[in-house]
């Protein structure tokens, strides 16, 4: 359903969201290709290394709240769920960036987490806003509520997936989420 938002002030916001990322004068792909270039990676692995089963699991999971979910209830879970969890992950990453690994700040290698520390904080205000705006009974409200704690558990698998490959060649530890 979320592909069929009729109203245009959702849309002007998700316009503008999309067009924050994709800038082509300065993407976010491109930013975290900088950063992960930085750290001595190469450049291009960010889009050829393997799918972790947390990464594959979030993905699926939005686009089927996208698309078999109410549209209010999907903006709930994709910006309050995920993306303002990812504004507080860049607020701690960002400070530990600069004391602990020298870069100063706006450097280029650490724009992505700095970026979204800005753009999440206005995306997320603008976000609340609409969700209760138009969260307007409270069916949509449960649901939202819902979809923002299936968001919380995803990026927790997303990171834990992440956590475990790295440190114990593992792929996913993490429990199933109750139905």
């Amino acid at each position: 359903e979320a592909s069929q938002i009729p109203r245009r002030d959702v849309k002007a916001f998700l316009f503008e969201n999309l067009g924050d990322e994709e800038n082509p004068d300065d993407r976010h792909l491109d930013m975290l290709k900088d950063y992960v270039a930085a750290s001595g990676v190469e450049r291009d692995s960010v889009e050829t290394s393997i799918v972790l089963p947390g990464t594959d699991q979030l993905q699926n999971w939005g686009w089927r709240m996208v698309y078999h979910r109410p549209w209010q209830a999907a903006l709930a879970g994709m910006f309050i769920g995920l993306e303002s969890q990812f504004l507080d992950i860049c607020k701690k990453i960002v400070p530990a960036l600069h004391r602990h690994y020298g870069y100063k700040p706006r450097a280029r290698e650490i724009r992505f987490f700095e970026e979204h520390v800005y753009a999440d904080e206005i995306h997320g205000a603008k976000v609340f806003a609409i969700v209760e705006k138009y969260c307007d009974s409270p069916e949509l409200q449960a649901l939202a509520r819902r979809q923002i704690e299936e968001a919380t558990v995803r990026r927790w698998r997303y990171m834990i997936s992440i956590y475990w490959y790295v440190l114990h060649g593992k792929v996913d530890d993490t429990p199933v989420l109750p139905t």
